[in-house]
């Protein structure tokens, strides 16, 4: 299961506000930290949230060679990798089939995740031209 492969604090965190009836507002309050703060780190453990349950849904792989690779498979295809991960992941990738298939079906059950990043660029046209 994706959240069990959250980090101890991570988890914490999803739990607390995904029990809580309180508003973020107060919620925030009783944990000492901003709204702000709260949003942010509420939005980061979701976003890993979703990159582990990408990963979850890969092989796993014998080969320590591919081990890298695959636990960053939902970074990579979220966007959210930082460039020099990328460049290795990319050049895993071109080297091997396996992964290359298992980037298949990461990318399929990123397929069922909503992207909030992945909104039309500046200088980008939309395609109903607006």
């Amino acid at each position: 299961m994706a959240i069990s492969r959250l980090p101890p604090p991570a988890r914490a965190l999803l739990e607390l506000v995904l029990d809580s009836d309180e508003s973020a507002g107060r919620l925030a309050e009783r944990l000492g930290r901003s709204q702000q703060s709260l949003s942010s780190a509420v939005y980061r453990t979701v976003e890993r949230l979703r990159q582990e349950y990408v990963v979850a849904h890969v092989l796993p792989s014998t080969s320590p060679s591919c081990w890298g690779c695959i636990s960053s498979l939902g970074a990579f295809v979220r966007g959210e990798l930082r460039a020099r991960r990328q460049a290795e992941v990319i050049g895993h990738l071109r080297g091997c089939t396996d992964c290359r298939a298992r980037l298949g079906a990461a990318l399929e059950a990123d397929g069922e995740l909503p992207h909030p990043r992945r909104l039309v660029g500046r200088g980008e046209r939309r395609s109903d031209g607006k």
